[in-house]
Formats: structure tokens, C-alpha cells, sequence
């Protein structure tokens, strides 16, 4: 199976790339089974060897390839040279394309890129395959409602002003806001969590 997360909340990201490990089934054995590739370097031969290795005392195998749609990002104006490497790059996508068009049963495949340009060929191939999964910065609204929801998902309370507060001074960064709200929940313990609370 196929999943392709993409965009610039790479917290989001992370965490939907656990949700899916956890999918999978029993995590030592996944650990044996996890093949981890670099998108800018790998080969179309080492994506066939990873996907197509059959897992080890297990159901599943799990292939995580990091920044194989930004090889593909148009950008630039084209030239003399250009123009031959474009149709390199064209017969190199399509074969990539039909690489993972192609995945065994047992292979989950996780594809994970930042910002990606919607002419991007491989993007466009394989939004055709599957169900691209979007993770863009969260605006002012959603970013509270997420606070709220973190918070509360860690058995805390938090008051409006604390939460305008916490988006005023750290902004959309979910790693830093993760890493806030854990400190401000420990500090306020049982009680709710207030504006003083983070100034302090």
C-alpha cells in the first residue's frame, strides 16, 4: 500500500508516519522489516530491491522514502541542456511511477516530502494512485483548536488566553508548541492552565 504524506507541518507528519507503523502490527518485528531511503539518491534499482524484499517473520514490510518528490519539482527555465535532462528526468519518474504502481501486497510504502508544486509529475502520477495526505502550516483558528485538543488529550484544561497567548509567542511550530504545552500542563498540574502561567 501506498502512502504519500506531504507539506510543511513536519509534526503532523511524524506523527501520522506513527500511526501507520502502529497499523502495521507488532513493532519488533517491524523494526527488522523497516527499510529507511534517501529520495534526493536512491535508485530506481534500490526502490525495487527494497519494496520487492519479502519481510522477515512477518506480514509486513515497511519502505519510508524521504524527499523523492522534491527530485522532481520543476523549477528553472529550460535551455539546450536542460531540455535533454528534462526528458531523463521523465523516463526516470515514469519508471518510479510504475515502480510503485506495481508494490507487493505485503510492502507499505511511505513517501514523505515538504511543500510540493502541484506540476510536480510524480505528485500528479501518483495522485492518481492513492490519496495524498496534505499537512500545510495551521493557520490562527486551527492552531487553537490543536492546543485545545493537545491539551485536553493530556488530561489538562486551558483557558482562551492562554491559548492566544501560546500562538502569539510560538507561532506554528508543532514541535515547540508540543514541547510548551507538556511544560505548562506539568507546572499547572490539576488545575487550569493560565496566561500567567506561561509568562512565568
Amino acid at each position: 500500500m501506498l502512502h504519500v504524506l506531504v507539506g510543511e507541518d513536519d509534526f503532523s507528519i511524524r506523527q501520522s508516519l506513527e500511526q501507520i507503523k502502529k497499523s502495521i502490527g507488532d513493532a519488533s518485528a517491524l523494526m527488522t522489516n523497516t527499510t529507511v531511503l534517501d529520495g534526493r539518491q536512491v535508485t530506481l534499482e534500490q526502490l525495487r530491491g527494497a519494496c520487492g524484499t519479502v519481510p522477515f517473520l512477518s506480514e509486513k514490510r515497511l519502505v519510508i522514502i524521504e524527499g523523492l518528490l522534491e527530485r522532481f519539482d520543476p523549477g528553472g527555465r529550460a535551455t539546450k541542456k536542460k531540455s535533454s535532462r528534462k526528458k531523463d528526468r521523465q523516463d526516470e519518474f515514469k519508471a518510479i511511477a510504475d515502480c510503485i504502481g506495481q508494490l507487493p501486497e505485503f510492502t507499505e510504502l511511505v513517501l514523505i516530502s515538504g511543500k510540493i508544486n502541484d506540476r510536480n509529475p510524480l505528485f500528479r502520477e501518483l495522485s492518481a494512485m492513492t490519496k495524498i495526505n496534505s499537512f500545510p502550516l495551521l493557520r490562527e483558528p486551527q492552531l487553537r483548536q490543536w492546543i485545545e485538543r493537545r491539551v485536553a488529550g493530556a488530561g489538562g484544561s486551558i483557558s482562551p488566553q492562554a491559548v492566544v497567548l501560546l500562538v502569539r509567542f510560538v507561532g506554528s511550530d508543532l514541535w515547540i508548541m508540543a514541547n510548551e504545552i507538556d511544560k505548562l500542563i506539568l507546572f499547572a498540574g490539576s488545575r487550569r492552565i493560565e496566561e500567567e502561567d506561561y509568562t512565568r
